[in-house]
């Protein structure tokens, strides 16, 4: 696993500091400097283009793996039983590897032995030698195997339920929770005593303090921003697990009155990071200097913040060029929607112009010092649509939205005015696209949410941005081990879209947003607002420039030192 390969790295090699450098590209210069060649397959950090800079700056750490040049989670000596053959067959000097996988690679669990176990010693961390054939070898550190928790006062209680549990209802409660705890497909053990959760994790040899190895000073903690209880408390939450799974460096949470506070605290750099949604990114970025550092992606469209044209089914309207002078509803200023109708304004006739002069002025479009002012009612997507339920020619909103109302899924008094037979997508770019796997017709897509961070050094920027992939990765929804003690996305303390959206997949990289094969991304389009068509906040809309479990053990050959990233 690799938080054991950081522990033996960490327990072995001191940190220097150096505030020049990331802390894993510090722990990796650390071993380099230490060891001599060695195999540290698979990645080094989640950034592909990272990883490849640390293997071609470190290549000594990839010098004894099969392929030293990719070093990656292919190789033949990646892995728990690729640090073995590594050992045995790849030329290594010592081996850091899990006790059951040692005992089946020398032949000492019924498998066929791979090298003669005499050659080969457990090195203890006292320093003494142990032979492999002994019963109960030297461990450097343990993982207990995941308990069943519960209230002292309840706790003999609830273990008669767990050991009582049976799969011979397949249809049954019973069986459905036996499966949930049998992550492992092993049984579950009754204790013969109830003890405390300390006791019970004390006798995981080293567990209890695998990671308290002294921190650089200052610290380098990633400070996040939220902006209410409930926030901070899953952000609380979220530092806790990191910190049990090492993710260095972690997280630390403070909580501001309002999003425009945690703005000018991460601008400022009193915090790191915070997320934010479309409608706020324009704010975000242009008035506050602050830079996209992960999007939340969404595999399902509708789960992404998606612009769709509602008109009314018996409308004049045809096509985008026919909503010249239309009396047109936006669910905000410089959202999403309003950025998307900009560009398709210039793609349907050529010409830049803006939102307020293409449409009538007696159109919702929420310019704080033009046109029409709003009623509050009409702001948000659910407004947009009551604005043209209500008399408009023409609504922007989210897909979502509409998705809702023609499943039944929208109510409120104002629907009544109409039936989903009542209103008609109006498709900018021809109808519904051949080979698209989204059943509208859609202007833009972009996606709910986006961390962003101050402007700082690319290594700084690189070390908050590894952190929380690795977050992403251990606590997301493809996480790398089989139970999550953390969940980053979906219900909170039976509350909805908390930190981050529900409907959440991944967190990805501007880059990685791109390789999607929807269309019609909006990352261009910010890109350009912000840089020239609002070069200054106070300009007009004009338009002008928009373009006990696992034992860890070390084991000593006679030649060089080997290492290796994951288990």
């Amino acid at each position: 696993m690799y938080q054991a390969a950081c522990y033996f790295e960490s327990t072995l090699v001191a940190k220097s500091c150096n505030p020049d450098i990331t802390l894993t590209e510090d722990r990796i210069a650390a071993s380099a400097r230490y060891f001599g060649p060695s195999c540290k397959a698979g990645p080094w950090v989640p950034d592909r283009k990272q990883d490849r800079i640390l293997k071609d700056r470190y290549p000594s750490l990839c010098q004894m793996c099969y392929n030293p040049y990719s070093c990656d989670d292919t190789d033949k000596h990646w892995g728990r039983r690729g640090a073995l053959y590594c050992l045995t067959s790849g030329g290594g000097s010592v081996s850091w590897a899990r006790l059951d996988d040692t005992r089946s690679h020398f032949g000492l669990a019924g498998l066929e032995a791979q090298d003669d176990p005499t050659k080969y010693s457990y090195l203890c961390p006292d320093g003494h030698l142990q032979p492999i054939n002994v019963t109960h070898p030297c461990i450097w550190v343990s993982k207990p195997w995941p308990v069943v928790a519960a209230r002292r006062s309840h706790a003999a209680q609830v273990q008669r339920l767990v050991t009582g549990l049976t799969h011979d209802e397949p249809q049954s409660w019973q069986n459905a929770l036996l499966s949930l705890l049998e992550t492992y497909h092993v049984f579950t053990v009754p204790l013969d005593n109830v003890i405390s959760i300390d006791d019970y994790l004390d006798q995981a040899i080293g567990f209890q303090s695998a990671y308290s190895f002294p921190e650089c000073n200052p610290p380098r903690s990633i400070v996040v921003c939220t902006t209410s209880i409930i926030e901070h408390i899953k952000c609380s939450w979220l530092q806790e697990a990191s910190q049990v799974y090492g993710v260095e460096p972690n997280i630390q949470c403070i909580r501001t009155t309002n999003l425009e506070q945690c703005m000018e605290d991460t601008r400022y750099k009193s915090a790191d990071v915070l997320m934010v949604n479309q409608e706020q990114r324009v704010q975000a970025q242009r008035d506050y200097g602050l830079t996209p550092l992960l999007f939340e992606f969404a595999e399902q469209m509708h789960d992404r913040y998606v612009i769709i044209a509602l008109v009314h089914k018996d409308s004049k309207f045809k096509s985008f060029t026919d909503l010249k002078g239309a009396r047109a509803c936006l669910p905000s200023y410089e959202g999403a929607a309003h950025l998307s109708v900009l560009d398709t304004i210039v793609n349907a006739t050529g010409k830049v112009q803006s939102v307020n002069s293409y449409f009538s002025h007696e159109s919702c479009l929420w310019h704080p010092h033009r046109g029409r002012q709003c009623p509050p009612h009409y702001h948000g997507d659910e407004g947009a649509f009551r604005c043209l339920a209500e008399g408009a020619d023409v609504a922007f909103l989210s897909s979502d939205v509409y998705k809702k109302y023609i499943s039944g899924n929208l109510t409120s008094d104002w629907l009544a005015r109409g039936t989903p037979q009542s209103y008609r997508l109006l498709c900018p770019y021809g109808g519904i696209e051949r080979h698209s796997r989204f059943e509208y017709c859609y202007l833009h897509w972009t996606p709910r949410g986006q961390l962003v961070t101050h402007n700082s050094s690319l290594t700084r920027h690189n070390e908050i941005y590894n952190s929380l992939r690795d977050m992403d990765h251990l606590f997301g929804k493809k996480p790398k081990t089989d139970t999550r003690p953390f969940s980053l996305y979906g219900i909170f303390d039976r509350r909805t879209d908390i930190l981050f959206h529900d409907s959440t997949d991944a967190l990805l990289s501007a880059h990685e947003l791109q390789r999607d094969d929807a269309k019609r991304s909006m990352e261009h389009i910010y890109a350009r607002y912000i840089s020239q068509y609002y070069a200054s906040k106070h300009d007009d809309d004009s338009g002008a420039h928009l373009g006990i479990h696992s034992s860890f053990v070390l084991l000593l050959a006679t030649s060089t030192w080997w290492l290796m990233q994951r288990l």
